[in-house]
């Protein structure tokens, strides 16, 4: 039997079963790497001084004052950071990270406006609260 251009052939045989298979569905939540896990308290209160609390600390002031652009080099190597996050402009970004890890009241936009308008003024308050917290202090890693 000859068959047409463009015509499939008729099915003569008989249609067979199809058996189901269920197989697990897997639902990837997180990408493979490595995993650091934070402890991350619900936002609940304030910075442990005012951001224009110099006088409480005068040392991370008159240092913060003499010499700015090294200090959050400083603050993120206290952090466990690499020293280059603070260099390359990233105190909005330690701020709200040390915030979020510590439960302190606020939001990425009031992080951005605070160092914006005064930088100095942020850092030595992230200073003075990473002492209030006692993290270790590093010398500078510049």
């Amino acid at each position: 039997m000859a068959e047409k251009a463009g015509v499939p052939p008729a099915y003569t045989s008989q249609p067979q079963q199809m058996q189901q298979v269920v197989q697990p569905m897997v639902v990837v939540t997180q990408q493979p790497g490595v995993v650091i896990q934070h402890q991350v308290v619900p936002a609940g209160r304030e910075w442990s001084s005012s951001l224009f609390g110099c006088f409480e600390d005068l040392k991370s002031c008159a240092l913060t004052l003499l010499c700015f652009p090294i200090v959050p080099c400083c603050m993120a190597a206290r952090m466990g950071e690499n020293c280059c996050v603070g260099a390359s402009g990233g105190l909005v970004t330690m701020r709200a990270v040390h915030r979020t890890k510590h439960g302190i009241r606020g939001d990425i936009c009031n992080d951005f406006c605070t160092v914006a308008c005064c930088g100095p003024c942020a850092a030595c308050q992230l200073s003075r609260e990473m002492n209030h917290l006692q993290y270790p202090p590093k010398d500078c890693c510049c």
